[in-house]
């Protein structure tokens, strides 16, 4: 893969942005005026005519230093800090009231949301050349502290369409920038739109943190699922969104993360997780170098995490001494202690034992790291961007645990100790997007094939088309299943080491409802997919205390694979049940589910797997 270490951000396809407006009344009227293309694109006249310097006068940094800016996000996760502004409207718009969230009729003022843009004009404003400008004006910042620039509408309504668009900037906290130079940026940022005639977008400028990536074996507590375990029980064949990590005796620092699935080069089956999950997020090189090669470096992979299989045995002998401590127990109770004892004598057997499972029949062990990205952008992808890479196969190379390599698809997990089972979770997935009828039911039990990003594009225009959003999907090992929005708009986001990459942004759903985040630490290494299970990407990160997720779409993940793999053979699928690099091309309309001959034999594999895999616990939740 050859790809510069730093580079600028290169042209990709039309892609929209925000704005700021007045919250009110006047917030709908701009929001009403969106859907007239001559409002977007129109000479400079009036309010739209303003200039940079004008911008500043209106909004100096020292009005933004005298005034409380405490609650200008609230309602956002971590609600952070606001630095500087472009300012067609007052500082601080009035805030609506809505239903108090505790009953009884009383009114409470409404909380900040944050969505995706939708709408086509917006979307178009925003072209390769301009996304270019910003983020050269962003690396002259001093100090240079950008993390992203994202395209996204912030506001107090339900109706996403009524909230400002927004150019959201967001910096280091700890880095000292000043309200000066955040203005600076600001109205810079905000030039390079009207003088190209195009209005309705806003900046800002925020304090926030950067990725959470998988380099740490302690998740904060409240990144768990809220299921009754941390993850689900152990199988041989681990399913997509399985926990993994390298096994504690090997010399890398690395963290605990997520399997994706699996993909197939020149005819061999391999798991798929980010680079930084088995190296670590500080090694930038991939594996392996030359003198890792030459050495013959092994780095184990074992699955599940052995610090999640600790602490699932540990809930389950807590069971038991519950039970066990009862002074009258129940025939009930004393199956139930048997089955707790079968369970974690089962658990224990995929236990990492470090230097005694150096053997490759040790059942903790998943397989070796065969191949990875490095942590790098490459040159402008089929996709048309630049995409971070952030990539790591793994050989499935324990036969004593995998003695039929058929059986290696990409299967989704039990859907019972997880937040999926909810009838309403998925309900309020698919009234957001295009398939409100849509239940737990019709969900398939394992994922297709990867879609082009030219046939993803259209599903989201399909959906957009019809004033909805385009909901995805994803299971990780940290917080199961979960849903987001996707943008249309690519983000920025800028590397410590000033590699700008293009990311598909997904958002979570508005944060002031419960347990919606779309992803946390861990979840590193997911695939996303869509409703109707066909994936679409790769997760490699989430930004800390924010509402914004970053993936690289799968063709260009699996592009990249292809080069750096030099493999020759381009296979169409594994009978549509494992996501294969492939060029291989078969009409996509959002509701074919491939050809009838592969759905019955994708049956009959699948009776199959479901009858030799070993350690399942529980049923399917339903989904068949």
């Amino acid at each position: 893969m050859s790809s510069p270490g730093k580079r600028q951000v290169s042209g990709s396809a039309p892609e929209s942005s925000p704005s700021r407006r007045k919250m009110g009344s006047s917030d709908q009227t701009d929001s009403s005026n969106l859907s007239n293309p001559s409002n977007i694109f129109s000479p400079r006249s009036g309010r739209n005519s303003r200039t940079s310097r004008d911008s500043e006068a209106m909004m100096s940094p020292q009005a933004i230093e005298s005034q409380d800016t405490a609650d200008y996000y609230e309602g956002l996760v971590g609600n952070p800090k606001l630095l500087a502004r472009s300012s067609r409207n007052d500082w601080k718009s009035e805030r609506p009231f809505v239903k108090s969230s505790f009953g009884g009729g009383g009114k409470e003022p409404a909380l900040k949301k944050m969505f995706v843009i939708t709408n086509k004009n917006l979307q178009r404003g925003v072209t390769a050349g301009r996304r270019k400008n910003v983020t050269d004006i962003i690396l002259t910042m001093n100090p240079m502290c950008c993390i992203a620039v994202d395209y996204v509408r912030i506001g107090y309504f339900e109706d996403p369409s009524k909230n400002p668009a927004v150019i959201l900037i967001t910096v280091e906290q700890k880095a000292g920038l000043s309200p000066k130079e955040a203005q600076r940026i600001v109205d810079e940022v905000n030039e390079v739109f009207l003088r190209s005639n195009v209005s309705g977008f806003d900046v800002e400028v925020v304090e926030g943190h950067r990725s959470g990536l998988a380099d740490e074996e302690d998740p904060e507590p409240e990144e768990r699922d809220d299921g009754l375990y941390p993850l689900p029980p152990p199988v041989e064949y681990p399913h997509v969104g399985a926990s993994i990590a390298l096994r504690r005796d090997m010399a890398v620092a690395s963290g605990v993360g997520t399997l994706a699935g699996y993909v197939e080069v020149d005819g061999k089956v391999y798991g798929l997780t980010n680079h930084h999950v088995v190296l670590g997020s500080d090694r930038k090189e991939a594996f392996p170098t030359r003198a890792e090669k030459k050495a013959g470096t092994r780095l184990v992979v074992v699955q599940p995490a052995t610090l999640d299989l600790e602490e699932l045995i540990q809930k389950v002998k807590s069971q038991r001494t519950r039970l066990s401590s009862k002074t009258k127990k129940t025939k009930s109770d004393e199956e139930e202690i048997k089955k707790l004892d079968s369970h974690i004598e089962s658990y224990k057997s995929y236990l990492d034992r470090g230097e005694d499972t150096l053997d490759r029949g040790a059942k903790a062990q998943m397989g070796t790291v065969f191949q990875t990205s490095g942590k790098e952008t490459g040159s402008v992808t089929t996709t048309g961007h630049c995409h971070r890479m952030d990539w790591a196969l793994i050989e499935l190379d324990n036969p004593a645990r995998f003695k039929d390599p058929e059986l290696l698809v990409n299967e989704l997990p039990s859907s019972e100790l997880n937040r999926i089972c909810k009838p309403h979770y998925v309900k309020e997935a698919m009234k957001l997007g295009r398939t409100p009828d849509k239940t737990i039911d019709d969900f398939s039990s394992h994922l297709k094939r990867h879609l082009t990003t030219k046939e993803f594009r259209a599903e989201q225009d399909a959906v957009e088309n019809r004033d909805k959003q385009l909901v995805v999907w994803k299971v990780g090992r940290s917080t199961h299943y979960t849903h987001g929005a996707s943008s249309e708009i690519k983000s920025n986001f800028v590397s410590a080491d000033l590699m700008v990459s293009d990311e598909w942004l997904v958002l979570d759903t508005p944060a002031h409802v419960p347990q919606r985040i779309f992803s946390a630490k861990g979840d590193s290494g997911s695939f996303i997919w869509t409703s109707d299970g066909f994936v679409a990407g790769l997760l490699w990160g989430r930004r800390t205390k924010a509402q914004q997720t970053y993936v690289t779409p799968i063709e260009a993940v699996l592009d990249d694979i292809k080069k750096c793999c030099h493999a020759k053979e381009e296979v169409w699928s594994l009978l549509a049940l494992t996501t294969l690099i492939s060029t291989t091309t078969e009409k996509y309309d959002g509701k074919n589910e491939g050809k009838e001959g592969q759905e019955e034999e994708v049956k009959k594999k699948y009776e199959r797997s479901k009858s030799s895999r070993r350690g399942r616990q529980g049923s399917r939740g339903g989904r068949r």
